[in-house]
């Protein structure tokens, strides 16, 4: 396994294990903090990757399938990112309560 690959498993066995120990005693902003951290460190990840990829040499006897590990990279990027992005409680339009125009009386 080369430096990189060790590099980025490390990193994220230490992502996923920082959201473990943090869904134990954090509240809903705190987990999505850690998962948007997670994000952020898989984009990083992503970019050693690439990296990697470009410094292989094509006449090894095993290669790397730095391919696939981009696509899982990405996928499991995108459903942290899928997660963040949806409303944390629906609005239903018929609870908002109409604010009150008159913030004076007048007596006539």
């Amino acid at each position: 396994m080369t430096f990189y690959a060790k590099k980025t498993a490390a990193v994220l066995l230490a992502s996923i294990s920082l959201i473990h120990a943090s869904n134990a005693i954090a509240d809903l902003w705190e987990e999505r903090q850690a998962l948007y951290a997670v994000s952020k460190e898989l984009l990083a990840i992503e970019t050693l990757v690439l990296d990697a990829q470009k410094k292989s040499t094509s006449g090894s006897r095993t290669s790397f399938k730095y391919s696939v590990m981009l696509d899982d990279l990405r996928v499991i990027r995108s459903g942290i990112d899928h997660h963040l992005l949806q409303p944390l409680e629906p609005v239903d339009p018929s609870d908002i309560q109409q604010l009150d125009p008159a913030y004076t009386d007048h007596d006539l």
